[in-house]
C-alpha cells in the first residue's frame, strides 16, 4: 500500500511539472510587459512608403498587414508571447499602442494593452483595450475588460501618418499618453485606468 501510494504521488508531481513550466513562463513574460517601456518616438505604425521600407529593414518585428498599400505595424513581441502562452493560439498581430502597467486610484496594479486594430470590411479601425489582473504562482493573469474605442478624426482615421508607442505617466501611474501625426501636424491622446478597469481616452492637440 505504502509503494502503491508513494508511485501515486510521484506519477501525480510528474505530471504536474510542464504546468509549473508554463506558468513560470507566463509569469516571467507578465513581468516583462509590465516593465516594458517603449523608447521615446518608437513608431507602431507607418503608412509612408518610404519609411515603411526602412522600418521593414531595418527591424524584423515590423510587419505589414496585407498588401503593398497596407500599414506597417510593430506588435510588441513579448506581448504576442505573453498572450499565445495565456490563451493559444494567440492574437492577430496590431499596433502595440501602450504595454506596462497602471494603477488606477485606491486600486491594485494591472497589465495594460492598447492595440490598433486596423479597419476590416463593415468594421471601421478601433483601440482595443486589454486590462489583465496580474497572475501569480496559484492563479492565471485573468482578463478583466476587453472593449473598443474609436477616435473621431483622430488614430483611428483614415488621414492619419504614424502612430507612437504610449509612455506611462511618471507622476500618476494610472495615466499614460500616445501620440500619432495627421497632415496638419501632431496630435495626442491621454488614457487613464479608471477604478472600474475602463480605459478612459481623451484627444487633444498640445503636447503633454
Amino acid at each position: 500500500m505504502v509503494v502503491l501510494v508513494a508511485v501515486s504521488t510521484l506519477a501525480c508531481a510528474v505530471a504536474l511539472v510542464p504546468h509549473a513550466a508554463l506558468r513560470l513562463r507566463i509569469l516571467h513574460l507578465q513581468r516583462r510587459c509590465l516593465n516594458y517601456a517603449a523608447p521615446p518616438d518608437h513608431v507602431v505604425l507607418e503608412t509612408d512608403p518610404a519609411r515603411q521600407e526602412a522600418l521593414l529593414a531595418a527591424d524584423a518585428s515590423y510587419r505589414r498587414l496585407g498588401g503593398d498599400a497596407a500599414p506597417v505595424i510593430h506588435a510588441a513581441p513579448l506581448w504576442l508571447d505573453f498572450y499565445r502562452l495565456l490563451s493559444p493560439p494567440g492574437r492577430w498581430p496590431a499596433a502595440t499602442l501602450f504595454l506596462g502597467r497602471l494603477q488606477a486610484p485606491g486600486g491594485p496594479a494591472h497589465l495594460v494593452c492598447l492595440e490598433l486594430r486596423p479597419p476590416r470590411p463593415n468594421q471601421p479601425a478601433a483601440i482595443e483595450a486589454h486590462v489583465f489582473q496580474p497572475g501569480t504562482l496559484l492563479q492565471r493573469p485573468r482578463l478583466v475588460v476587453s472593449p473598443l474605442y474609436t477616435v473621431a478624426n483622430g488614430l483611428t482615421g483614415p488621414q492619419v501618418l504614424r502612430a507612437y508607442a504610449g509612455r506611462p505617466d511618471p507622476s500618476d501611474p494610472s495615466h499614460f499618453s500616445i501620440s500619432y501625426e495627421m497632415p496638419d501636424g501632431r496630435r495626442y491622446i491621454d488614457g487613464w485606468l479608471r477604478p472600474d478597469h475602463s480605459i478612459l481616452l481623451e484627444p487633444r492637440t498640445t503636447p503633454p
